[in-house]
């Protein structure tokens, strides 16, 4: 018999996971216990599932470990001339877990030196099609993308949407208040 004790400690909080194992149990997974470990940690976790829909297709990556996006690549070359958008798949499609949500997101360098901007970004749980990717070209220059190039990126977060809306009469006073897009301090003209 084999104990497997997991202890996640958050300040005063602590969870633990208990799992009570027998070798027999194990042996048809032909995998040492603390590979057992992992599988068993891992099949609880959250995790997003991939699904290539072209043959090409690469999965989304991160350059840098602690990066906080995906990068998405294009599956399709195209010439973006100036005001101009376009619709880019990316060769794949995902099933996020329950309480998370991806948003498409700029890549600095293409936003910063090219001006290409990501619309509709949002890619709810239930969305398991291919992930497709709209840029426009907010800059004064032609932008050419080949097939392969990493043109946006998805970052995986959580949504609290579907906390309890609760109807009030009034919300509490705050330090805004109601100033926002028609304050008369904003200097945009």
């Amino acid at each position: 018999m084999t104990d497997i004790k997991q202890e996640n400690t958050h300040g005063d909080n602590i969870a633990t996971m208990e799992l009570r194992l027998n070798q027999a149990d194990l042996e048809p997974l032909k995998i040492d216990y603390t590979e057992a470990e992992e599988r068993l940690i891992a099949a609880f976790a959250p995790h997003i599932k991939v699904v290539k829909r072209h043959p090409d297709a690469a999965m989304p990556s991160m350059a840098h470990e602690d990066d906080a996006g995906l990068d998405l690549q294009t599956m399709e070359s195209v010439v973006l001339p100036p005001g101009k958008s376009c619709v880019l798949p990316s060769g794949i499609a995902m099933q996020l877990p329950k309480g998370f949500y991806g948003r498409i997101s700029n890549r600095s360098k293409i936003a910063s030196k090219k001006n290409i901007a990501v619309m509709a970004r949002i890619i709810d749980k239930p969305f398991t099609g291919e992930i497709k990717i709209n840029l426009i070209n907010l800059g004064q220059e032609t932008v050419e993308f080949f097939k392969g190039d990493k043109v946006a990126q998805i970052v995986i977060e959580r949504t609290y949407s579907n906390l309890p809306l609760v109807e009030v009469e009034q919300l509490e006073e705050t330090s805004r208040g109601a100033s926002g897009i028609d304050d008369a301090e904003m200097r945009i003209r």
